[in-house]
C-alpha cells in the first residue's frame, strides 16, 4: 500500500515538474502571455530555480505515503 501512495504522490510531483515548470514556464512562457508584468522573472530563463523546494516535497511525500499507508492498513 505504501508503494501505491508513493507512486501517486511522486507521479504528481514529476508531472508538475515536467508540465508546469519545464513546458509551460520555460518553453511556452505561458504565464508571461497571461501576465506580461512578470517579464524578467527568473522562472522564464532558468529551469530548476526551485530545485530545493521540489526535492523537499519529494522527501516529504515519502514520509506522507508511509503515514497514509500505515493509517489505512491499521484502521481500515
Amino acid at each position: 500500500m505504501f508503494l501505491r501512495f508513493f507512486v501517486i504522490l511522486v507521479g504528481y510531483k514529476c508531472l508538475d515538474i515536467v508540465v508546469f515548470d519545464w513546458l509551460m514556464l520555460t518553453k511556452w512562457k505561458l504565464p508571461l502571455k497571461i501576465y506580461p508584468e512578470t517579464a524578467g522573472s527568473a522562472a522564464y530563463s532558468s529551469f530548476g530555480f526551485n530545485r530545493k523546494s521540489h526535492t523537499l516535497k519529494l522527501i516529504l511525500f515519502a514520509g506522507l505515503s508511509l503515514v497514509i499507508a500505515f493509517v489505512l492498513t491499521r484502521f481500515f
